[in-house]
């Protein structure tokens, strides 16, 4: 789907995904969240179990940014099920996951 788009467009959803990621990641690693720091990481194994079989970097943007709906019910599932009293952030759990795949596994580029 990304190739649809001009290549300046491409560049720039490639651009602002890479950003939210990351600062998804930071959001959750901060040190004042310390004591949600093993709900978020259950949360966080969760989503990724859920993207694992993406194997292209393509493939991991265009999941992100397209799967939307999706992403979200995954998400919100893995921040119910980590820890039912106190709330986790959905959006920091789908992006950290999103940064950790990029990061942490193979991937092919192109």
């Amino acid at each position: 789907m990304l190739t649809h788009f001009p290549a300046s467009r491409r560049r720039d959803l490639v651009r602002i995904s890479l950003h939210f990621w990351k600062e998804g990641d930071r959001e959750v690693r901060s040190p004042h969240r310390r004591a949600q720091r093993l709900a978020y990481e259950r949360a966080i194994a969760q989503v990724l179990a859920e993207i694992r079989h993406l194997r292209s970097f393509d493939a991991l943007v265009e999941e992100y940014l397209f799967s939307r709906s999706r992403l979200a019910l995954v998400a919100d599932r893995a921040c119910r099920d980590a820890d039912r009293v106190r709330p986790l952030s959905r959006i920091w759990v789908r992006d950290a996951a999103f940064w950790r795949r990029l990061r942490l596994h193979s991937l092919t580029f192109g």
